[in-house]
This record gives C-alpha cells, structure tokens and sequence, in this order.
C-alpha cells in the first residue's frame, strides 16, 4: 500500500504522482484501488515507481515485470525495504513475502533487469534501505555512479 505521506513529497518538486493500494481508502486524493501485481498502466509509460510494500507480495517476480513493463527504457525503481530476516526483522503477521536479507533482495531485484544505483539507511517508520534501482543497465553501465552509492531523498 501506499503511505498517504509519500505522494505530496513528490508532488511538492513538480512530479505527477499517483498511488495505488488495494483499499485506498475513502479521502485519499492520491491513491487509486490497484494491485501491483496487475499495474493498470500502459507499457513505457512510467518515469519513477516507488513501492514500500514489496513484503506483501504475494508474488515478487510478477511485481518486478509488472514494474519493468510500465518503466520508460532506464526507468527508475525507488524501493524502501525493510530489515531481512537475518537482519533482526522476522516477518510478521500480514507480511507475504521475506528476505533474509537486503542484499539478498536487492540481489533478486538485479536479477530481474535492474540496476543498484544507490542506497540510504532509514530508521521511521521502520529500520531499512531506501533502493534506488535503474532497469534495463547493468551496474558497469550506470555511467558515473557509482554502484552502492548514497541516496539523497527529495527536496
């Protein structure tokens, strides 16, 4: 789902912004009933996605084609993940998906035609790694980043 927080932030530097969540909610301007399994967009048609519910995917592999198909060519994934398994984070009660680990994630995200641009730590509203992940390069062709560099988030 998507935080009612996260879309003014990108509205606020000039982005169209649209969210999608199963249950959007009543008063939610931004936010359209969708699943991200099923993305109601056309092929190319995204700039940025970003998602920070990957741990309710029911199937991941399914959410990563349905994110590369909507991207333009170099189209870019912003993926807040939370703390692996191994990392002190066991999966709770609604979480359909978990990972041991962020490296491992972002490793199955690699394997499905994105690229590691860059990472930032978080700690609200939970501990994890803001991901921003480029499709369709490898990370030798992200020309001038540097693999593993740091984020800096909006604004």
């Amino acid at each position: 789902g998507v935080q009612t927080c996260a879309l003014p932030i990108f509205l606020d530097v000039g982005a169209s912004a649209i969210g999608i969540d199963l249950n959007p909610g009543p008063d939610n301007p931004w936010v359209v009933e969708g699943d991200f399994h099923d993305l109601r967009f056309a092929d190319g048609a995204i700039d940025v996605v970003y998602v920070n519910s990957l741990d309710h995917a029911y199937d991941l592999d399914r959410v990563l084609g349905e994110v590369a198909r909507v991207l333009v060519p170099g189209g870019v994934l912003w993926a807040e993940i939370g703390m692996g398994s191994e990392e002190g984070n066991p999966p709770g009660f609604y979480e359909a998906l978990s990972w041991p680990s962020i490296d491992a994630l972002v490793a199955r995200i690699e394997g499905a035609g994105f690229a590691d641009e860059g990472r930032a730590a978080f700690d609200v509203p939970w501990r994890g790694m803001r991901v921003v992940l480029r499709k369709g390069l490898k990370p030798c062709d992200a020309s001038g980043i540097q693999r593993g560099g740091v984020l800096s988030p909006p604004g």
